[in-house]
């Protein structure tokens, strides 16, 4: 039992230690107390893209809640910018970062990722690792 504290302990102690850079969106928006889910969108060439929604904050009551308050919620969609990811609308501080402040807010907000980044390296027919999946314009 000691060995399994220490290791929860050291592990524990390593993810607290993480930069928020090196953490995941899932990581980020735990540690802030947000719910979030992902969502697969496939492109008309086959590009398979995450796409991130944040419903409101982590509440023990939670389940509790009606799908109809959450429908009605005006949506919010933020894009990031080049060679980023839709982690960029949640570092920082959870009263600052924008998507944190809109969900919030009462906002139902969503993330999209541009394809190659690390949320969206797939293709339903080329791997990432092949130069045919990078033949992409803007």
């Amino acid at each position: 039992m000691k060995f399994g504290f220490a290791i929860a302990s050291l592990f524990g102690a390593m993810v607290a230690g993480l930069d928020d850079e090196h953490r995941s969106f899932a990581e980020l928006c735990a540690e802030n107390g947000f719910e979030f889910e992902t969502h697969s969108v496939i492109t008309d060439d086959g590009y398979i893209l995450s796409v991130f929604r944040i419903p409101g904050k982590i509440s023990n009551e939670a389940e509790l809640l009606n799908n109809a308050e959450n429908a009605s919620k005006p949506p919010v969609f933020f894009q990031h910018g080049l060679v980023d990811s839709a982690d960029c609308w949640i570092m920082n501080y959870a009263d600052v970062a924008p998507a944190f402040v809109a969900a919030s807010s009462g906002y139902d907000v969503w993330l999209g990722n541009s394809r190659g980044n690390k949320y969206s390296r797939a293709n339903v027919s080329i791997s990432p690792n092949k130069n045919k999946f990078w033949f992409f314009d803007w």
